[in-house]
């Protein structure tokens, strides 16, 4: 199955949801040649929009990642959001991770203190800024955040360089 980010996108945009892409993501957007095999988001965590959060998700079947679906009775509801913070989920789309807490940075007020608007998918939307990013990854300190750094760190020269008229 392809990712359809894209009408993921859609939805929160329509729903009025509060959230920034972050993490991998953001930093492909901003130009960082690296990969991911999810969508990463983080979220504002307020009982009103975890209720936009899970109406716009609901289309799209979310369900916990790497919990047998027969045994998990766990469903993806306002109040599951409200009562949770992370979750890493299997969606008709592709996986989504849902972050109301991250290393580095804290919550979504932080996310989005730096963020970029940039035109993902048809839309503008908030992306975290790569220097969030940067410091996200050293925070959570995991192998491979460890591995993308110096390419993000270098990105982040290039576009610097960019913005000054340094570079090409």
């Amino acid at each position: 199955m392809r990712p359809d980010y894209g009408n993921v996108m859609r939805s929160l945009v329509e729903n009025d949801v509060e959230w920034v892409v972050i993490g991998a993501n953001a930093a492909i957007a901003q130009g960082a040649p690296i990969g991911t095999i999810d969508l990463d988001l983080g979220y504002k965590r307020t009982r009103e929009n975890a209720r936009r959060l899970a109406r716009a998700l609901a289309p799209f079947h979310p369900r916990l990642r790497g919990v047998d679906e027969l045994s998990s009775a766990f469903r993806l509801s306002a109040e599951a959001i409200h009562r949770g913070c992370n979750f890493t989920l299997v969606t008709d789309a592709g996986d989504v991770d849902l972050l109301g807490h991250i290393a580095g940075l804290g919550n979504y007020e932080r996310m989005v203190e730096n963020a970029v608007r940039l035109r993902l998918f048809g839309h503008s939307v908030q992306v975290m800024s790569l220097e969030d990013v940067i410091k996200s990854k050293k925070a959570a300190g995991r192998p491979k955040d460890r591995a993308v750094l110096p390419v993000l760190e270098a990105t982040l020269k290039v576009n610097r360089d960019r913005e000054s008229g340094d570079g090409a």
